[in-house]
């Protein structure tokens, strides 16, 4: 299970892989974005500054794309989210890679099975939605 320290953007343990995870996420929208406000709270945004975040850039995203998979919709609204952290606290590595926390994790791979990544060594760290129990 992952696990982190609210605020301080370090991950620590890692959460098993499950193949095609998105999947389950396909027709509902707002379990595939809880997932991304339960990430966005390991990087010490609160509950509600993580939704009003992540709702502003679904509804963006919205004006763009007319019908795409909900968990498609996430990681879209995700990596926009990771965006916004990085550029407006520059002190924070938003999540930071556990095994070289100089660097932020990136989310990677292919949909439905795309997920937080060391980019150093390419090794999966975490699904949408699992950076962290402090998010609870």
């Amino acid at each position: 299970m992952t696990t982190s320290s609210r605020g301080s953007g370090q991950t620590e343990a890692v959460e098993p892989e499950r193949d095609g995870y998105l999947r389950e996420f396909a027709d509902d929208l707002d379990g595939a974005l809880n997932l991304v406000i339960r990430d966005l709270k390991t990087g010490g945004l609160s509950a509600d500054e993580a939704s009003r975040l992540v709702w502003q850039l679904a509804e963006w995203r919205f004006d763009w794309v007319s019908s795409e998979p909900a968990g498609l919709t996430a990681l879209e609204v995700a990596e926009d989210a990771q965006e916004r952290v990085i550029e407006n606290y520059p002190e924070h590595n938003w999540p930071a890679c556990p095994r070289h926390p100089s660097h932020p994790l990136w989310l990677a791979g292919q949909y439905p099975d795309r997920a937080w990544t060391c980019t150093t060594t390419g090794e999966r760290i975490a699904n949408l939605g699992r950076l962290g129990s402090a998010a609870e």
